[in-house]
């Protein structure tokens, strides 16, 4: 899977999407016509993505293939491709706003290590709770944050869990840098059976022992 990184431009415009997608789609409107309506008064970075998915239902398509044809990443396509699958766009939508979210009011974290384990695990969730594959997701997370340890550890682990290994298990194995409170709070998911909310926890756990202090606009919330 691609591990193409977003610029924070593309971020704002799929949040700006996603948001109003989400809206509109929870009114029972039809995922075309909302793209319609919504790309006729868009501005122009939103425009370009809501009109990418548009086309590419229009050819006999998944609106999420769109987003790979104009560079997203592949967990922002996968995210939304489940979506449609299991006929719940807007879900999709919201849920993937709000991961992108968190991510954007981040501050810069003074560990760069964990901040790559918190956006892993932090879309590992997301995908996770809109059922997409264990493996597939594993791998989509994993090169959601190319070219850092956590690519290297999520990879390995994914073989271990591809041989029946729980991820909790594999991670112990396989992540000796990620902090032993990160493995339990895998492990208690596991057995709750709310492994996708735990790796959301996780996920804002690492970014704070990341040291990324989040933007003033989100503490005044």
């Amino acid at each position: 899977m691609s591990g193409k990184q977003f610029s924070p431009q593309d971020q704002t415009d799929m949040i700006w999407v996603c948001r109003r997608l989400a809206a509109a789609l929870q009114g029972e409107e039809r995922i075309a016509s909302a793209l319609d309506h919504l790309a006729a008064s868009a501005p122009k970075g939103p425009r370009r993505i809501l009109s990418a998915m548009r086309d590419s239902l229009h050819v006999g398509k998944t609106a999420a293939d769109g987003l790979l044809g104009i560079g997203m990443p592949s967990f922002v396509f996968g995210t939304m491709k489940a979506g449609e699958v299991g006929a719940a766009v807007g879900e999709a939508a919201s849920r993937l706003a709000g991961r992108l979210e968190l991510e954007q009011n981040a501050g810069k974290p003074r560990n760069q290590g964990l901040l790559a384990y918190s956006l892993a695990f932090g879309r590992l969730g997301l995908m996770l709770g809109l059922r997409i594959p264990a493996l597939t997701a594993i791998e989509t997370a994993a090169g959601s944050v190319s070219g850092s340890p956590a690519e290297s550890v999520l990879m390995r682990a994914r073989e271990e869990v591809r041989q029946g290994v729980d991820l909790s298990e594999a991670l112990e194995r396989v992540g000796a840098d990620l902090p032993e409170m990160t493995v339990e709070m895998i492990r208690d998911g596991e057995q709750d059976g709310r492994l996708a909310d735990a790796l959301s926890v996780v996920a804002d756990y690492l970014l704070d022992e990341a040291g990324a202090a989040r933007k003033a606009s989100e503490k005044e919330v």
